[in-house]
């Protein structure tokens, strides 16, 4: 399939190509590209506003990139829909002087020059958070202007010569932060949990396979049958309870879970006399098992940070 790209330059060519693309015939459509792709379109919104339309995923009718003119500037905003084709349109659209990268992790940036190419101290690179996922975490995502084309967190750049300088909002990427006001009170208990599944290891070895952790799940879970333990508010609290409760009954299912979920390490944590875990083995472990706590009890928080750029 031959693959077209618009990377356009400026607002004067954004309304040469508009008009320049005869609509299909019988509607108001005009294809950004391949005539046979016409949900890939180039919308005009006002004289001084012309949306780029994606696929057909966008239910939202939220664009891909909206050039607009304000007083006499070139503003683009450029929006993040988080699937495969979004992205490789937004690569064949995406204005020149613009580029989208793309990272395994998920946090794609669009990055930028500001000056000459031979001046590299003045490159740049923001994060570009999705719109369907991370609109409401982001809540003051919006800076208040009167071009917006939607409530959703979107990078926005000008202008500057030749070249392009954001403006607006800087989004962070989310990280993962410890609760350790929550956590405190369970700090103790925690530690008495895992010294207490050391000794256990060599005893619960026999459990240590699919059908072992599956059936300790199930009746972590009340009988519901799961192999893997949910992640769920209600099943955190009550992990919470085991943990504190030296003589609870779930104790022992609770860590054949734990170790079943251990991939790397749970066959193999104890010698084949089921003698305890050899101490360089346990540095892992130790830090699995404070992560698995941490997700599984709920005392981390995703958080989502952002700031201003001015507009200067």
């Amino acid at each position: 399939m031959t693959v077209y790209r618009v990377a356009l330059r400026s607002f004067e060519a954004v309304e040469e190509h508009y008009c320049a693309v005869k609509p299909i015939r019988g509607t108001d459509i005009r294809p950004m590209g391949k005539r046979t792709r016409k949900y890939e379109r180039i919308v005009k919104v006002s004289d001084d506003h012309y949306d780029i339309m994606g696929d057909n995923y966008n239910d939202e009718k939220t664009p891909t990139v909206s050039w607009v003119r304000l007083g006499g500037d070139t503003y683009v905003n450029i929006y993040n829909h988080g699937s495969t084709s979004s992205y490789r349109f937004l690569e064949r659209v995406i204005p020149q002087g613009l580029h989208f990268a793309m990272s395994q992790s998920g946090k794609h940036r669009i990055s930028w020059v500001e000056k000459p190419p031979m001046n590299v101290g003045h490159s740049g690179e923001a994060y570009i958070p999705e719109v369907r996922n991370w609109a409401y975490k982001y809540k003051n995502a919006v800076p208040k202007t009167n071009f917006e084309g939607g409530k959703r967190p979107h990078l926005r750049f000008i202008r500057d010569g030749e070249h392009w300088r954001q403006v607006a909002t800087k989004y962070h990427p989310p990280r993962t932060r410890i609760r350790k006001e929550t956590k405190q009170p369970y700090r103790k208990a925690i530690a008495k949990f895992y010294d207490d599944l050391l000794i256990m290891i060599p005893m619960l070895r026999d459990n240590f396979t699919r059908e072992g952790v599956g059936a300790s799940n199930s009746t972590l879970q009340g009988g519901k049958g799961h192999i893997y333990l949910a992640h769920s508010a209600s099943l955190g609290h009550m992990f919470r309870r085991v943990i504190l409760d030296e003589e609870h009954e779930l104790r022992a299912d609770l860590m054949i879970a734990i170790i079943g979920s251990l991939e790397a390490t749970s066959l193999h944590l104890c010698d084949g006399e089921g003698k305890n875990v050899p101490v360089w083995k346990r540095t892992t472990l130790r830090s699995t098992y404070n992560n698995w706590i941490n997700d599984r009890l709920h005392f981390t928080e995703t958080v989502f940070e952002q700031e201003e750029i001015p507009n200067e």
